[in-house]
């Protein structure tokens, strides 16, 4: 979130929580984004508790430990470090990205890049050991495989729901009607 003022008041989570509750008290609908990885400051400035819709983007994890940002496992955890900062399952949209990253750098390369250019199988398991026959570093997208999934975890979990980042310069979808979209093999879902 962004707003006017200083430099240390635009990203002093203090204020964001004022917004939440202004924008409440005027009878508005209060929403947060937040990434995965921020979910300590979000409970900190106890901005899960007071928004009434929280969305989370699915940032790769630079640690190790981790599973990778397409898995359920991955997932899980996010939703797990959300309730932690105080996010109502019920008020909780998990952001499905469109981006390919190897462990935990994004890339400038989107989801229709990996399926045209990569020749990478859009049924597949969300990730690219090959290009153009040559064994690369690993990485790592959401395949129609990996995005349909999360929404039968989105309802396990009671979840407000699951959505699908927009498209910007570098990522983007297929064509909605494209059979290898992943908003069509989303929209089959519900």
């Amino acid at each position: 979130m962004v707003f006017e003022g200083s430099e240390r008041r635009r990203h002093d989570p203090k204020h964001a929580k004022e917004i939440l509750e202004v924008t409440k008290e005027a009878g508005k609908e209060a929403a947060l984004w937040f990434s995965a990885k921020d979910w300590q400051k979000t409970k900190e400035a106890g901005l899960g508790e007071v928004a009434d819709v929280n969305l989370v983007n699915l940032w790769p994890s630079c640690n190790e430990s981790y599973p990778k940002f397409n898995t359920d496992q991955f997932v899980e955890k996010v939703i797990n470090k959300a309730t932690l900062a105080g996010v109502d399952p019920g008020s909780l949209i998990i952001e499905i990205p469109l981006f390919v990253a190897n462990s935990c750098e994004v890339e400038d390369v989107g989801y229709s890049d990996v399926i045209l250019d990569y020749g990478a199988s859009p049924t597949g398991n969300g990730s690219i050991l090959y290009d153009h026959g040559y064994r690369i570093h690993p990485r790592y997208f959401f395949s129609q495989t990996r995005a349909v999934e999360k929404v039968d975890l989105a309802r396990e979990y009671g979840l407000h729901g699951i959505m699908l980042h927009g498209g910007d310069g570098w990522t983007q979808d297929l064509y909605p009607w494209d059979d290898n979209s992943l908003i069509n093999a989303l929209s089959k879902k519900f």
